[in-house]
């Protein structure tokens, strides 16, 4: 795929789902990954917070092997080394991981950064970075992201209005709530249980694709 950092920016600025792989709701996150890719997720993140890098690094290697056969972006949350070693396409960085700077230098120019902010500050000082996007959220409240405090939906119109960053909302986010952020002039969005928990993932991916606009 030729630059990968403009095809996540323009899909981002256009509106897509953004997924994240999950052992949650599946056997591994290579099922995870298969099913998110066969209900037409282009923009996939990895995301474990338990296993050892060798036992990641297994993983994503298959993972990986499907993504390039399918055109998919695939992401690293947090393991700048663990990206680097399984040749993917780029990283997504909390506010405590990495500065993006040291990230950018070890994963090159043509690597994706994605950013996590929580706030307006922290949105604004994304904008100094070489971030190519940043994750706004949690916008409700959300199992998946407890330690932070619910940023909102007027967060998300702060970021529409005054961050010009490609941006993916993320936290608690549902078919039921979607509306209030596309209101906000919110374009993308991260549903990890909002999805997994529906009774057809493929069948939920199409109905929140025909509310961003992509159907």
């Amino acid at each position: 795929m030729d630059n990968k950092k403009n095809f996540v920016k323009n899909r981002l600025n256009r509106g897509t789902l953004y997924g994240i792989t999950s052992r949650k709701y599946f056997n591994c996150h290579l099922d995870s990954a298969v099913a998110l890719i066969n209900s037409g997720i282009e923009l996939i993140q990895y995301r474990e917070k338990e296993f050892s890098f060798q036992e990641m690094l297994d993983e994503v290697r298959e993972i990986k092997k499907l993504t390039t056969r399918k055109g998919v972006i695939l992401l690293i949350n947090d393991h700048v080394e663990l990206c680097l070693e399984a040749a993917c396409d780029g990283v997504h960085l909390g506010d405590e991981d990495m500065p993006v700077l040291h990230a950018r230098k070890r994963l090159g120019a043509n690597a994706v950064i994605g950013l996590s902010t929580h706030n307006p500050g922290q949105g604004l000082a994304a904008l100094e970075t070489s971030a190519d996007y940043i994750g706004i959220g949690p916008m409700f409240p959300s199992a998946n992201k407890k330690q932070y405090p619910v940023a909102g939906s007027a967060y998300a119109e702060f970021a529409a209005k005054n961050l010009p960053l490609a941006k993916v909302a993320i936290g608690g986010i549902n078919r039921e709530n979607l509306s209030l952020l596309l209101q906000k002039g919110i374009r993308s969005v991260c549903m990890i249980d909002g999805l997994y928990r529906s009774a057809d993932l493929k069948e939920e991916v199409k109905k929140v694709q025909e509310l961003i606009g992509l159907a």
